[in-house]
């Protein structure tokens, strides 16, 4: 299995689990990181959704992009943006 973040989390895991900086690269050291460059900026906005905020469109733009089959997520909107486009989002 290839895991895969954009470059984001290294914000998110150190905010929202309040984990030191070591601890964050460590357990990034273990995922591809994806670049984001203005083409996923475009394919996130072609994206539809009533309430599809513009980070979650990134995050599953950039799933698409790389023809993933599952998206794992926390947060509920994300999970049904990914679900809205055929990726599977097993309970984490």
């Amino acid at each position: 299995m290839r895991l895969v973040a954009r470059t984001i989390p290294h914000r998110e895991l150190r905010n929202n689990q309040q984990q030191p900086q070591a601890a964050v690269a460590s357990l990034l050291e273990r995922f591809d990181l994806l670049e984001t460059d203005r083409s996923l900026y475009r394919e996130a906005g072609l994206l539809r959704g009533p309430h599809l905020r513009s980070l979650d469109a990134l995050h599953v733009a950039a799933a698409l992009r790389l023809d993933a089959e599952v998206m794992l997520s926390y947060d509920r909107r994300q999970i049904a943006a990914a679900e809205a486009v055929g990726l599977r989002t097993p309970a984490v």
